[in-house]
């Protein structure tokens, strides 16, 4: 009975794994759809403003021109991160998620795998 008992620890680590691989991968998923029509919304809202303020040049550009481009940029950038992030994290979990024999060692022979490694 206790053998039996000491079974589950292992298949529900193994069981919260997998949930959590299949998590992130669904998290992951919508994240990149709703991050998609608000990345429109800014960029419709960085060509919206009113460019009245903004009128000259700078660095041979039109001002406002410049502005809306250092706009789009900087919400671009943590988007770009955070997209490819996401995307290797999706495609490691995705790639690595197997069902295989799930073994429990016991210290001692942890702790002697360790030696054997550093020697």
């Amino acid at each position: 009975m206790v053998q039996n008992l000491s079974l589950f620890g292992p298949a529900r680590q193994y069981f919260k794994l997998l949930y959590y691989q299949h998590e992130l991968i669904d998290v992951s998923r919508v994240l990149l759809y709703t991050a998609m029509p608000a990345l429109g919304l800014t960029t419709f809202m960085g060509f919206a403003f009113d460019v009245a303020p903004f009128s000259g040049t700078l660095l041979g550009l039109d001002s406002a021109f410049v502005i809306v481009s250092v706009v789009i940029v900087l919400s671009l950038f943590p988007f770009a991160l955070l997209l490819s992030f996401v995307l290797r994290m999706v495609t490691v979990s995705q790639r690595t998620l197997t069902i295989g024999p799930f073994i429990l060692r016991e210290e001692e022979e942890d702790a002697e795998d360790i030696g054997a490694v550093d020697n």
